[in-house]
């Protein structure tokens, strides 16, 4: 127990960054046979690539999908179950790290969304959490979509638009913005000859069939709030990518228009790209890939998210080294720290991959929790191939989130019992009274307790999580060790307290 306690004061924070936890011994290199099929005509930034804080996300090439990076194991675990993927997108943004959801495309039409269900960004009808992918219920001719950080939409067969989810920034353009939140997909009025969207942290762009772009969301793009606005002054296009403070657009050209929150939208060229097939903005950086296969980025570089072998800013384009068979790039947000209530200090710390036209993947930049793929958690100023991780066999796949509940913890409790034994110990304990609840709130731990106020002693009686991250799932598992090893009586300290039942161990039961 004493060595049990010893650990615990660090387990957080040393758990936390192995939410990814180091490429099992099942990784294998990448052996599938076969190739992506090229994709003509517009498209979104998102297609078989998902790069987004902390986390990466792939279609692979017998359309299944796999994960890495922030509890990587239990997003393999989730998205074991999606078959014939063609599309894929997940939310990203700087504003915040819960509640981030996905979404898929079927080769049926059909859409899957899971993750935090706030505002009702799945399209359930409820605001609730589902980590099991779920169908949108009445949407059965997508051909695209986006996840933004608050909604999503998605273009149906014959051009139109569907959205749900918030409607704070007029994301939904129809609905009355005295209407919060949108629980199910609704048309969006206007727009009927849509083949692509992209979304970005409270905004959304489509690309029409003459090529034409418009939006709508946040007016700090300079756009009227509920209404669709074309962007002016740009060229026939065939993707548009949208970050924090830039949104982007490729032109059937080959060459790439961006333009910046201000009251009247002016589209710049970028300087020295090329045959540019599709674009990837971030926060502050950006890359494209090239009809060839090459990869260039330009922007901020502060963790080598650009990919050249620095941590230097380019205001120019510069290739990517050793990528030459790109069919999709990706590039992250990164992160943001609120430290006062009127001012957001941005900390910048994206990562990028490519997409391989072989089904490999190669990525660089920040890799805190294994984002990169690579086994490791050590950043990355150049490309380095992501391990591919054995399929979950479909009969291994789990269909509610409860039982991705079990498997994740499992595998977690055993890959770390020799450093944490707690850990085991307190999930073993509770294990048959978890379970998983669509409400919002984290985790929960009910108890109770016999005489504490002369003997002590309290007893976990349940514990329940309806945010499926690690960090609450091991908080929630300190307060069962507390309380079932008699160290908090009155009420669970978590780390701090098993700290002190280390450091005065003679107060302490053994």
């Amino acid at each position: 127990m004493r060595r049990a306690a010893a650990a615990a004061a660090a387990a957080v924070v040393l758990l936390l960054a192995a939410g990814v936890l180091a490429a099992p011994a099942g990784a294998e290199a990448p052996g599938s046979s076969g190739a992506y099929a090229t994709l003509d005509g517009p498209r979104s930034d998102e297609t078989r690539l998902t790069v987004a804080r902390s986390r990466t996300c792939m279609v692979r090439l017998d359309a299944t999908v796999t994960c890495w990076g922030e509890d990587g194991l239990r997003r393999r675990l989730t998205t074991a179950p999606l078959t014939d993927v063609i599309a894929l997108s997940a939310a990203d943004s700087i504003n915040g790290v819960h509640g981030h959801h996905q979404c898929a495309v079927h080769a049926d039409g059909t859409v899957s969304c899971w993750g935090g269900g706030k505002e009702g960004k799945l399209g359930q009808g409820s605001t609730g959490n589902s980590y099991v992918p779920v169908k949108v219920p009445r949407i059965t001719d997508a051909v695209s979509v986006a996840a933004s950080y608050g909604a999503t939409c998605i273009v149906h067969r014959d051009g139109g638009v569907s959205c749900w989810g918030s409607n704070a920034s007029a994301e939904i353009p129809g609905v009355s913005q005295r209407i919060r939140n949108v629980f199910i997909p609704t048309r969006v009025e206007g727009i009927t000859d849509a083949v692509a969207v992209s979304a970005g942290d409270w905004l959304f762009c489509v690309v029409h069939r003459d090529g034409g772009v418009s939006c709508w969301g946040d007016n700090e793009f300079g756009l009227s709030d509920g209404q669709i606005t074309p962007i002016r002054g740009l060229p026939p296009a065939t993707s548009v990518s949208i970050g924090n403070h830039q949104a982007c657009a490729v032109s059937t050209a080959g060459e790439v228009f961006c333009w910046w929150p201000q009251q009247e939208i002016r589209v710049s060229k970028v300087g020295g790209l090329q045959d540019v097939e599709m674009v990837s903005v971030g926060n502050e950086s950006a890359c494209a890939v090239h009809r060839g296969g090459g990869v260039s980025c330009w922007g901020d570089n502060d963790v080598g998210q650009l990919g050249d072998g620095t941590t230097s800013d380019r205001s120019t384009p510069r290739r990517v080294s050793g990528i030459s068979d790109a069919v999709e790039v990706g590039i992250s947000m990164g992160e943001g720290i609120y430290h006062r209530r009127d001012k957001f200090n941005i900390k910048s710390s994206p990562h990028a991959c490519a997409l391989h036209r072989d089904g490999a993947v190669s990525c660089w930049g920040e890799n805190g929790f294994g984002q990169l793929g690579d086994g490791t958690t050590t950043d990355r100023s150049t490309p380095r191939r992501a391990k591919h991780f054995a399929p979950i066999p479909a009969d291994d796949a789990p269909i509610t989130s409860l039982e991705v509940l079990h498997a994740w913890i499992d595998e977690v409790a055993e890959d770390w019992r020799d450093d944490y034994p707690w850990l085991e110990i307190a999930w073993n304990r509770i294990r048959p009274a978890a379970q998983v609840t669509a409400s919002r709130g984290g985790g929960f731990v009910p108890y109770s307790c016999d005489n504490w106020r002369t003997v002590g002693g309290c007893e976990a009686v349940g514990m329940t999580i309806s945010d499926m991250e690690l960090r609450i799932v091991v908080h929630e598992l300190l307060h069962v060790y507390d309380h079932d090893f008699g160290l908090a009586p009155r009420k669970a300290w978590g780390a701090v307290q098993l700290y002190f039942a280390d450091k005065y161990a003679d107060c302490f039961p053994a």
